[in-house]
């Protein structure tokens, strides 16, 4: 895999090589196992950071989805969990481990309205001495995370106003989607999180977090819904409005 990825404030070049072996426990629960080789080179920033480098990593998937649903999920709960470890033993420039979970809960008491709960943590920890490459820190704001503020840019900073990315995010947001008109859905939303530099800052008050209320408009069609949805900031950004339009596909959780 060849892919390029654009970033607030750089741009990563991948080459990817990925082996993975999957399986299915059961209707319900699934697994991947696999081995990632990377070369990778950071571009177009002012951040110091290493430009150019190799990685190594293996990784491990799980999936456990109870929805009634894959395209229109109205019922129970999906949880995902992934585990990746890099360098060490495996060689390599990069070096840390991370776990990231996401858990979603739906719920339905009527056949026009649906309650959708989505709570994600995510931690990185640097091993051996290496060092966790930007591209891989975690990032929240966008139309997936946090609505009314822009991609990837809920971050640490540095001291250029760059963002960096952090080593810990906690991310937490609630739907009401509600169906009042044949295949049209309103969804008003509230969207909550934070990424912090390392591990030990991590808190959860969230009055220290960056929230946005909104409302979405969504055409809910076989394959998914086309959504809009405006999300207006609770706290506010530098150089940002006070909030953002995102147009997309599929539900953001």
């Amino acid at each position: 895999i060849k892919k390029e990825q654009i970033f607030q404030s750089f741009i990563a070049d991948r080459i990817l090589y990925r082996f993975s072996l999957s399986r299915r426990a059961s209707l319900v629960f699934t697994q991947t196992f696999g081995v990632e080789i990377a070369r990778e080179e950071v571009r177009d920033t002012t951040i110091s950071t290493e430009r150019k480098f190799l990685k190594r990593t293996l990784f491990y998937l799980q999936t456990y989805d109870r929805r009634n649903s894959v395209v229109n999920p109205s019922e129970r709960f999906l949880s995902r969990l992934k585990l990746s470890f890099s360098g060490s033993f495996l060689g390599g420039d990069a070096g840390y481990c991370q776990e990231d979970f996401e858990f979603l809960y739906l719920f339905s008491p009527f056949e026009s309205l649906t309650f959708a709960l989505r709570g994600g943590i995510g931690l990185i920890q640097p091993v051996g001495g290496g060092f966790v490459p930007i591209q891989d820190k975690f990032y929240l704001g966008g139309a997936e995370s946090v609505r009314g503020y822009k991609y990837e840019t809920i971050s640490p900073v540095d001291e250029k106003g760059n963002f960096v990315g952090g080593e810990a995010y906690g991310l937490l947001s609630l739907e009401i989607r509600y169906l009042f008109k044949g295949s049209l859905q309103l969804p008003p939303f509230y969207d909550a999180g934070n990424v912090f530099e390392n591990f030990k800052d991590f808190n959860i008050n969230l009055s220290d977090w960056y929230s946005s209320v909104g409302v979405g408009f969504r055409y809910l069609t076989p394959v998914g819904p086309l959504r809009f949805d405006y999300g207006y900031k609770l706290k506010k950004l530098p150089h940002q409005g006070p909030g953002r339009l995102h147009i997309s596909f599929g539900f953001p959780f």
